[in-house]
């Protein structure tokens, strides 16, 4: 029984210190620099760019080179990203590739590796309530409070999704609300363990600027909201920091050139981070 005891104590010990120091190593494993895109010597496989084609629409859209690279970027990002189905839901090659090529359309003008950290994603048939590990340390899931949602990122490479809302956002691509490009866009700032509305590889050139600007408009929606004032983002984006970030690039991806005619500061900041906009937006401004 104490051999029993003294094993249990060493789990919970470590746990705990795994909890503790994890936020720490992520940061420093972060400023090692990101890795460059290791493309895969194959091609993508011949069918899936009409695949694409046909679950994401807005890629129609993209050069034949924006797209073949795009098909690419996917490649790698399903090579290294783990899909599971929950509550019944069945996983198949249109479901990873309508969230696959959503999720590299953020990173489609970067030249890291497409999200480093994210290791698994769930996909629900409906919306879920969210289940976390519980902080008692005894390694349990439970069941939030929070009601269900559409859609969720966690710190430690995990999203989750509804399959209804992955296709809605994908099928209305000029409507500024995808939760693909939500929750993605969360996992780009979570990528160095915090979640603070910058992400881990923004430039050393841009992070003062950036700092300075997203409290700013923060700021702005807040009392817009208080005055009654319809922002020109959705309420979420007055939550914090990091919903701010998320709600910014959905609209950035969706809706560019209205992004860029009523804030051309923030536009011009995520073209300098992301390295492209959609429609030709970065050629006008």
């Amino acid at each position: 029984m104490q051999a029993a005891l003294a094993v249990l104590a060493a789990l919970i010990l470590f746990g705990a210190s795994y909890v503790l120091i994890r936020p720490v190593l992520v940061r420093l494993l972060a400023r090692t620099g990101p890795e460059r895109i290791p493309w895969l010597a194959e091609d993508p496989p011949a069918h899936w760019g009409q695949l694409v084609r046909d679950v994401f629409p807005a890629s129609r859209s993209l050069s034949s080179v924006k797209f073949d690279r795009l098909l690419r970027i996917v490649q790698i990002f399903l090579r290294d990203t783990r899909f599971e189905g929950a509550a019944g839901f069945v996983i198949t090659e249109r479901v990873k590739l309508s969230v696959a090529s959503q999720a590299c359309y953020l990173v489609l003008g970067k030249e890291t590796h497409p999200f480093p950290s994210t290791r698994r994603v769930i996909v629900y048939p409906e919306t879920f309530v969210p289940r976390r590990p519980d902080s008692s340390m005894d390694f349990d899931l439970v069941d939030m409070d929070d009601g269900p949602t559409l859609g969720e990122s966690w710190d430690h490479g995990t999203v989750i999704l509804s399959w209804p809302s992955v296709a809605a956002g994908a099928r209305d691509p000029d409507d500024g609300w995808n939760v693909v490009f939500h929750e993605f866009a969360h996992q780009l700032d979570q990528g160095d363990g915090e979640s603070g509305g910058m992400p881990a590889d923004v430039p050393t050139a841009l992070r003062t600027e950036w700092q300075a600007l997203v409290a700013a408009r923060l700021e702005e929606l807040r009392a817009d909201l208080n005055d009654g004032v319809e922002p020109y983002l959705d309420d979420y984006a007055a939550t914090n920091e990091a919903e701010f970030f998320a709600v910014a690039v959905e609209a950035y991806f969706e809706v560019p050139g209205a992004l860029a005619e009523v804030d051309p500061e923030l536009f011009k900041l995520f073209l300098a981070y992301f390295g492209w906009a959609p429609d030709g937006a970065e050629a006008a401004n």
